[in-house]
């Protein structure tokens, strides 16, 4: 991804996704991240198919992040004031 772009995001919102409905989800695929007792936070709405809503989990920064480099299926959230990290958000 040399050539692409930093994605700028405006306001965001934010969900808390039912245990039982990540638990449904989680028997058809296993990416699906677990939800932390509805604690997790998902950014979103990423897409809509037909009626059915996609949301994306947004996870803590962790030390092994910060060898990640950018692809299609997350980005990291830095602060760019602090040069620090906030977090990632995974698209699977």
């Amino acid at each position: 991804m040399k050539n692409s772009k930093k994605l700028k995001i405006g306001k965001l919102n934010f969900y808390i996704i039912d245990d039982n409905y990540i638990e449904y989800l989680s028997k058809f695929d296993k990416h699906i991240a677990y939800n932390k007792n509805e604690k997790r936070p998902y950014i979103g709405v990423v897409i809509i198919v037909e009626e059915h809503y996609y949301f994306a989990p947004l996870f803590s920064p962790k030390q092994k992040h910060k060898t990640y480099k950018d692809n299609l299926t997350f980005f990291k959230i830095v602060n760019n004031k602090t040069k620090s990290d906030l977090g990632i958000i995974r698209f699977l």
